[in-house]
């Protein structure tokens, strides 16, 4: 367990994910070429002059098997991200997100539909998909604001780079990347009414976050184990048994009405079960 919102879409330079059905197959020589030795599925491809010494393998981002947390140790959030939803990427979901949409459609198979159905995705994408949204959800704060700090110090100013800061920017509630493009970076935004143009780009994913940082703000304790390990990881976040719905301000009443309206438009908040295996991706 784990979704950035931009504007518009960020321009990222990637190779990660080449598909083996595109490359070019190399001409007959004289002397045949040695097997190139199989790798997983979306394994980034690095171009290497004769005399530069072999790169390392990068770790890839689509599993068949079972994933396990060595896989995902030291992994960014954005790529969590994109191991968790290339199971749906797969079955032709169009994503919310510009930044995943751009990913995804740098892929001759990836055929983007107005609807797919998602339980075609098979038990072991299931659990890996949980497996990921729980690891994602444990991240500590410290290790958020490590990762953050350990960004700005590069002063790189790349497009993964600032990808990067606004997902820990959400999972922190406070602003780390240059500028704010989602109220989950600002939680002060919640004290005003929020836009359908605010909303447009979020997963039901974000937007179930969304909601419940309404009730999050007010005290509200959670059942739902990832709900409680992301907020967490915020710095504002106290929980108080004593919590009721009482405590939400009028404000806070219209934009939840807001947030439903644009779930039931998607086909429904994602619920209980749907959230245990992380489905909808995003």
């Amino acid at each position: 367990m784990r979704k950035v919102l931009f504007a518009a879409p960020l321009a990222l330079c990637l190779t990660l994910g080449c598909d083996k059905k595109n490359e070019t197959k190399p001409a007959p020589s004289a002397t045949p070429a040695a097997a190139p030795t199989p790798s997983s599925v979306a394994v980034a491809s690095v171009s290497a002059s004769a005399s530069a010494a072999p790169a390392a393998e990068a770790k890839p981002l689509e599993y068949t098997r079972k994933i396990t947390a060595a896989d995902l140790d030291g992994r960014t959030l954005k790529e969590l991200s994109l191991i968790r939803n290339y199971p749906f990427a797969r079955l032709g979901k169009s994503f919310r997100k510009p930044w995943l949409n751009d990913y995804f459609k740098q892929f001759a198979w990836y055929q983007p539909k107005e609807k797919v159905d998602e339980t075609k995705i098979s038990p072991i994408e299931k659990e890996n998909s949980n497996f990921v949204a729980d690891y994602e959800a444990r991240l500590t704060r410290a290790e958020l604001q490590k990762r953050a700090a350990d960004i700005k110090k590069r002063d790189a100013g790349t497009p993964d780079d600032t990808l990067e800061l606004h997902l820990i920017s959400m999972r922190l509630g406070h602003q780390e990347a240059p500028s704010v493009t989602s109220p989950l970076e600002d939680p002060k935004a919640f004290d005003r009414l929020l836009t359908t143009q605010e909303l447009e780009e979020m997963s039901l994913r974000d937007l179930r976050i969304i909601r419940n940082t309404i009730y999050a703000r007010r005290g509200r304790p959670f059942k739902s184990p990832i709900l409680a390990a992301y907020f967490a990881s915020t710095d504002w976040y106290k929980a108080d048994d004593d919590y009721s719905d009482a405590r939400l301000t009028a404000i806070d009443n219209k934009n939840i009405k807001l947030v439903r309206s644009v779930e039931d438009s998607l086909g429904g908040p994602m619920n209980d079960a749907q959230e245990a295996a992380w489905m909808g991706g995003a």
